[in-house]
C-alpha cells in the first residue's frame, strides 16, 4: 500500500485553515448580524415608501441609523470580550490537534516507507488484537499506540519540539512564530483555569519567549484580553509553524 504523506500534510493544513476561518467568523459574527439587520430594515423602509407610507411615524430611518452607530462605534465591543478570549482558546486547541495529526501522519509514513530514521531505535508494545484490528491501516494503528505509550503531549511548544527532535530528528528554530505560540498557549491556560489573569507561573513560562509580537508586557495579576488582530497574528504564527514542520520533514525524507 502506498502511503500519501503529501496528501496527509495537505489535509492537516487545509483543516487548520478551515478552523481558523471558523474562528474568524465567530470573532466577527456581531458585524454580520448588524449588517443583516441594516440591510433588511433598509429594504423595509424602501417598501414602505414605495407603498405610499411616507408618514414620519412609520419611517425606520432612525432605527437604521442607530444600528449603524452601534456598528461604526463598536458599541458592543465590551460585551464580546469574553468571546474573543474563547476564540483564542479554540485556536490553540485547533493547533494542538493539527500538530498531533501531522505527527501521526509522519509517523505512519515512516512505518509504511521504512524510512524510520531516529524512530528505528524506539520500541512499542502492541497487543495481537490491536494488530488484527489495524491490519488495514497498520501504520496509523501503530502511530496511535506509539503516541499513547510514549505519552507525547501536543499542548506546549517545549513538548512538541522535544518530540519532533527525538523521534524525527528535526526541530524548528525558536523564532517569533514559536514565541507567539508559546504566549498563546500560556494565555489559553490562564483563560481556562485562572479567570483570564496572568499569574507567576505564566509570567515565568513566557519569560524566555522573546522576541515575540504578542502581549509584550504581561505582568502578574494582569487581566488577559485578546483582540481580533492578536488572534489573527497567533493563527498566522501557527500556520507558519505547521508549514515549517511539514517542509522540514519532507525535505529530510527527500520527498
Amino acid at each position: 500500500m502506498i502511503f500519501n504523506i503529501n496528501g496527509v500534510i495537505s489535509n492537516v493544513l487545509g483543516t487548520f485553515l478551515k478552523n481558523v476561518n471558523a474562528v474568524e467568523e465567530l470573532m466577527t459574527f456581531d458585524g454580520v448580524i448588524l449588517e443583516f439587520c441594516i440591510n433588511n430594515l433598509e429594504q423595509l423602509d424602501n417598501r414602505l415608501k414605495g407603498a405610499g407610507f411616507d408618514n414620519p411615524r412609520l419611517r425606520v430611518g432612525n432605527t437604521i441609523q442607530a444600528i449603524r452607530n452601534i456598528r461604526d462605534n463598536a458599541s458592543l465591543k465590551t460585551r464580546y470580550e469574553e468571546m474573543q478570549n474563547q476564540c483564542l482558546v479554540l485556536l490553540v486547541s485547533y493547533f494542538s490537534l493539527s500538530v498531533r495529526d501531522l505527527f501521526r501522519g509522519c509517523l505512519a509514513y515512516a512505518l509504511h516507507s521504512g524510512n524510520l530514521g531516529n524512530l528505528a531505535r524506539h520500541d512499542v508494545k502492541i497487543l495481537l488484537e490491536d494488530l488484527r484490528a489495524g491490519a488495514d491501516d497498520f501504520g496509523e494503528t501503530v502511530a496511535d499506540i506509539f503516541i499513547a505509550q510514549k505519552d507525547i503531549s501536543f499542548q506546549d511548544m517545549q513538548s512538541i519540539g522535544r518530540a519532533l527532535g527525538e523521534y524525527f530528528g528535526f526541530k524548528p528554530e525558536k523564532d517569533n512564530h514559536v514565541n507567539n505560540i508559546i504566549l498563546s498557549q500560556a494565555c489559553r491556560h490562564a483563560i481556562v483555569h485562572n479567570e483570564a489573569k496572568a499569574d507567576v507561573k505564566l509570567v515565568k513560562q513566557i519569560a524566555g519567549a522573546k522576541p515575540r509580537d504578542l502581549k509584550l508586557n504581561l505582568s502578574n495579576g494582569q487581566k488577559i484580553q485578546f483582540q481580533p488582530d492578536e488572534i489573527r497574528l497567533a493563527s498566522q504564527s501557527m500556520m507558519s509553524y505547521l508549514h515549517t514542520v511539514s517542509d522540514g520533514l519532507t525535505r529530510q525524507w527527500g520527498i
